[in-house]
């Protein structure tokens, strides 16, 4: 047998012998210390394995400034504010710039358009609350202006995944309410009245 040059006999003596039984407690700890390593920051706390990104760094001391934070909520209000004028507008004056929509015409053209916010609110309007939810679309401005209020103040002001869950259950079956309340003729009811 040849002998190993990088290891003496007397280090090989020493070192002890590899445990072959490890037990569940001893393993957990292992990997939690592991993983804790791995995520742990500079200012001891913990984040999660998929903020751990180059430069994630940088953003989290961006965003522990206050002056970053308050800029952001007052954008998002703002967005907020324009999403909800261009689709409560696009509600009431719709039907009159859909054409206008879909025809694509330009700002210099014969006819105007009715959403409040001019053209931007009836590409908004048409593509939220037209092609999109419907009056379930209003969950858009709802969540910007929730997370605009947080970024603002630092306060939650409603729970997030509670709100998120039953505005998704809303923006799925209130919908589909009215169209059973609405008494207007589908499709169906019309082929019906063709048949028979």
């Amino acid at each position: 047998m040849a002998k190993n040059v990088l290891l003496s006999d007397s280090a090989a003596a020493e070192a002890p012998a590899p445990s072959r039984k490890r037990t569940k407690k001893a393993k957990a700890r292992s990997k939690a210390s592991a993983t804790a390593s791995a995520t742990d920051s500079s200012d001891g706390t913990s984040w999660p394995a998929w903020l751990t990104l180059p430069g994630m760094d940088k953003a989290r001391e961006a965003w522990a400034d206050e002056r970053i934070r308050t800029v952001t909520g007052l954008i998002t209000l703002g967005t907020a504010l324009i999403f909800a004028l261009a689709i409560f507008s696009s509600f009431f004056t719709g039907v009159l710039d859909i054409r206008l929509v879909q025809q694509a015409l330009g700002p210099g053209e014969s006819e105007a358009f009715h959403n409040v916010l001019g053209a931007v609110g009836a590409h908004l309007g048409f593509v939220l609350a037209r092609q999109g939810l419907g009056i379930g679309s209003l969950l858009v401005p709802f969540f910007l202006a929730v997370f605009g209020l947080r970024w603002l103040t630092d306060k939650p002001i409603v729970p997030l995944g509670k709100s998120l869950r039953l505005g998704l259950f809303l923006a799925l079956y209130v919908p589909l309410t009215l169209a059973f309340v609405s008494r207007q003729p589908t499709a169906r009811t019309a082929l019906r009245g063709l048949r028979g």
